[in-house]
């Protein structure tokens, strides 16, 4: 049942603090800044636990499957994983006592809306849910795809519910979890992204999926708004769908930390800073989706994982698998997953160039070419995930969505303390661990940290303290008004303004800043809130992968650092 509580959205006339420190493309630039700011807020009470609501299916035993001892992301043991280097022993999701009690997602759908799922598998066969996937391209049930070069939906779906114990392949993270695929990204329209995040009841039927993994996402170089028909079906599946409880939203952050798409990287790596952030892919900047950075097998951010105040946390997520190679990033382990079936297509082939000895089944543990070793990116990182939060499902099927993301905060595992941020000059261009008001530890690499799937579901089955997810709403946004702002050149203070909020809310969830800006390059700002509780974040990092887009139009960004705080005072 659910615990009564009183739930409020704030939405304050905010003002920013801007920074721009790249090379002037003129002599001198002014901002005409319109800022709006919305604060998720919850009760003054905080969720708790006590009681207990669980379920548990028979154990899983993975000694039978011949390449979990590879599956460092499970349990890593310092492996390889086929590649040159090993990694870290003990850098993985921690899932040994959960795996004893015999959680493995019985009972728990997980929609793969992606490129395709092989419906049939060896590894994926036995947790498919016959006839509920749906091919959007040729309008049937069946979205195994026709392309040879590789299936992503494939490889992700193994990530989440390989079979466990049937002496084939790996295993997910939840290998007994039913699947069901949607080729969203074979067919790309709104309707066809509705349908496949839980606003069809027929063909498909999405509307009794609990996890959506949406390992996607769109590598802009300007800014741009959000679908609002697609922004409106992500919040009806959070407050709607599984009975009210909401369904989870799984996505990505994406892989532009070094380089993305068109964009010019080359001054964000000389800081260095992510390229891409993660408040540059709209569907990043909700509070209705949990967004996953990447991590490798060292428990350190992928070299690719891209980084913003949008991640909520962490899974692994792998670097490249080779064996031979220029770079020592590119020789660390990737993760080991399900590929489309045969030596004749898929990413593992009888090439004898492939960059390590599994993929073309050198070493013998690959003979039907039905797996590969190097699937990779924050694309892993999700189903790591989505697999994870099945789990917490299967172990306290009350939980809503937002006792699964306060869940995985509260649980979630500080990893690389030693990345305390990177200066450029006099200013703090990443901020590295930062410890807000409520005790939350937040990082634009890592969100909350890395999920701790053990620490996870002890606490899931004891929680009976439910966030209802009706109680979240969302107001009008309010306007702080035209602000006409000159910014100074490397300047680390910037320019700023602050507002005083009365209202004593005293749990944020999220916040959102809606910014319009005109800027002949707007790569060159950084935009930073910082909280009554003294709190900074970073939403919008310099030298950024915008270059030199001009303007600003309405931008949604969102921080996840102030979670747990309260919104009385000052906000700059």
């Amino acid at each position: 049942m659910f615990h009564k509580r009183v739930f409020h959205l704030l939405f304050l006339n905010l003002t920013r603090t801007l920074r721009r420190l790249q090379p002037p493309a003129a002599s001198r630039f002014s901002l005409a800044l319109l800022v709006m700011l919305a604060v998720f807020v919850a009760g003054c009470n905080s969720p708790g636990g006590g009681g207990s609501s669980s379920s548990s299916a028979g154990g899983s035993s993975s000694t039978t499957d011949p390449l979990y001892s590879y599956q460092w992301h499970l349990k890593n043991t310092g492996q390889t994983a086929f590649a040159y280097y090993s990694g870290t022993s003990g850098e993985d999701i921690n899932m040994s006592s959960t795996d004893a009690k015999g959680y493995n997602g019985t009972g728990i759908k997980v929609a793969v809306v992606d490129s395709g799922l092989e419906i049939a598998h060896e590894d994926l066969v036995d947790n498919v849910d016959s006839g509920a996937s749906w091919d959007f391209a040729n309008s049937d049930t069946d979205p195994t795809p026709s392309a040879t070069t590789g299936d992503h939906g494939t490889s992700v779906a193994g990530l989440i519910a390989m079979r466990d114990s049937n002496g084939k392949g790996g295993r997910g993270v939840s290998p007994r979890a039913s699947l069901v695929g949607y080729n969203f990204l074979a067919s790309q329209t709104t309707s066809n992204e509705v349908a496949s995040l839980g606003g069809s009841t027929s063909s498909p039927n999405s509307s009794n999926v609990d996890i959506f993994n949406m390992s996607y996402g769109y590598n802009l170089t300007y800014d741009t708004t959000l679908n609002s028909t697609i922004e409106n079906q992500l919040k009806s599946g959070f407050t709607s769908l599984r009975g009210g409880k909401g369904a989870v939203y799984v996505k990505s952050a994406g892989n532009g930390y070094k380089s993305y798409g068109s964009a010019s990287c080359s001054a964000a790596q000389g800081v260095p800073v992510t390229c891409q952030n993660a408040n540059m892919d709209p569907e990043n900047t909700t509070p209705w989706t949990i967004i996953v950075g990447a991590l490798d097998a060292r428990g350190i951010a992928a070299t690719y994982s891209t980084a913003g105040s949008s991640i909520w946390v962490s899974a692994p997520g792998g670097e490249y698998g080779y064996y031979y190679c220029s770079s020592t990033y590119q020789c660390r382990p990737a993760m080991i997953t399900t590929d489309q079936s045969g030596c004749d297509k898929g990413y593992s082939i009888s090439d004898p160039s492939l960059p390590n000895f599994f993929e073309d089944n050198f070493n013998g543990l690959n003979p039907s070419c039905n797996y590969t070793s190097m699937f990779n990116g924050t694309s892993s990182a999700a189903p790591v995930l989505s697999g994870a939060i099945a789990l917490l499902l299967q172990a306290n099927d009350n939980l809503t969505v937002r006792d699964v993301k306060y869940i995985l905060a509260k649980t979630a595992e500080k990893v690389h303390s030693s990345s305390t941020g990177t200066w450029l000059g006099s200013y703090k261009a990443e901020l590295g661990w930062t410890t807000n008001a409520a005790n939350y530890n937040f990082h634009n690499w890592y969100g909350f940290g890395r999920v701790d799937v053990d620490a996870a579901v002890t606490m899931a089955e004891s929680y009976t303290s439910h966030l209802a997810t009706s109680d979240l709403k969302q107001c009008s946004w309010r306007s702080s008004g035209t602000l006409s702002l000159s910014i100074p050149d490397y300047s680390s203070i910037g320019a700023s303004n602050t507002i005083s909020v009365g209202d004593s809310l005293t749990s944020i969830e999220a916040v959102q800043i809606k910014v319009s800006a005109t800027h002949t390059a707007t790569g060159d700002l950084a935009i930073e809130l910082t909280s009554p509780s003294n709190t900074k974040s970073i939403l919008l990092n310099i030298r950024n992968g915008f270059g030199s887009s001009n303007d600003l139009s309405g931008m949604v960004l969102l921080s996840n650092a102030f979670f747990g705080e309260s919104s009385n005072g000052s906000w700059t």
